[in-house]
Parts: C-alpha cells; sequence; structure tokens
C-alpha cells in the first residue's frame, strides 16, 4: 500500500527506518493548505517540493534527530545568533530549511535559483548542493538507498 504525493516513498521510508519507541522524538507536523498559501505568499519562488514535504512528510525531526526541518524560514542569524556565520558574504541572502543539531544549516540561496546549500559552522564553508529540496533530504537520510550522511 503506497503512499500518495511527492514524498510518499519518504514516508515509507521513515516508518521502516525510524525507532517506534521514539516516536516523540521523530514527531512531525503537517502544515495546513493555508500555511502552505502563506509560505508561497511570503516567500515567492520558494521551491514546490520543499511546501510539499512539509504539507506530506511535516516539519520536525526524521531518524532520531538526524535532520530537522523547520516549518519555517529563517537567516543563519535568526537560528544561531549573531556571529556564529560572521564569515558569509554580507550581501548573500540565505533562508534556512534545517539544521543537524551539530551547529551545520541547511537552506536556499533565493536570489540564486533557490539553490540548496549547506553552512558548515566549523570550517566556515558554504556549500552548494546542487540537488533540489527533494532530493537532498533523501540523500542526507539515506532514503535514496545510499548511506545516510555521518
Amino acid at each position: 500500500m503506497g503512499q500518495r504525493g511527492q514524498y510518499g516513498d519518504f514516508i515509507e521510508f521513515l516508518a521502516r527506518v525510524e525507532d517506534p519507541a521514539r516516536a516523540r522524538t521523530n514527531r512531525r507536523i503537517t502544515i495546513s493548505d493555508a500555511e502552505a498559501k502563506a509560505l508561497r505568499e511570503r516567500y515567492p519562488g520558494i521551491p514546490d517540493d520543499f511546501v510539499a514535504y512539509l504539507q506530506e512528510v511535516g516539519r520536525g525531526n526524521v531518524c532520531e534527530c538526524r535532520f530537522k526541518v523547520y516549518g519555517w524560514m529563517g537567516t543563519p542569524d535568526d537560528i544561531l545568533g549573531e556571529g556564529v556565520f560572521d564569515w558569509l558574504d554580507p550581501g548573500l541572502r540565505v533562508l534556512c530549511f534545517g539544521d543537524n543539531y551539530q551547529g551545520d544549516l541547511s537552506g536556499f540561496l533565493p536570489d540564486e535559483g533557490w539553490a540548496v546549500v549547506e553552512l558548515w559552522h566549523d570550517v566556515g564553508e558554504l556549500v552548494r548542493a546542487g540537488q533540489t529540496f527533494g532530493a537532498y533530504i533523501r540523500e542526507y537520510v539515506g532514503a535514496n538507498g545510499d548511506s545516510p550522511r555521518e
């Protein structure tokens, strides 16, 4: 019995790999159509696959806190405070959608076609993922058949 939508495979993957005893840790809350519309209005051009993820999978943790997807967008300073990413070009607009619980953020570059990026706090590096959000999140947790990231 398959799930419908863009993320049916991802939802089925999570059902197989997440520990049912840690359901509270892996809690996710989906957004409504009205909330999706509000996101699209606030952030014109926001990737459809990101909004679909929030509607189908939901904001929250995946795979026992391997990654957290926010239900909102924030700047690096909004999330970790001013100065943590002071090495970033001040003209570069980054809107973050999640983090790995280790101080590294993942986000979009809205002025560059909503490219997916990672901000590595410990080495002061911005890495362009070269993937859509859907491909990125699947790869990150190993839902694409590869091993999850360490």
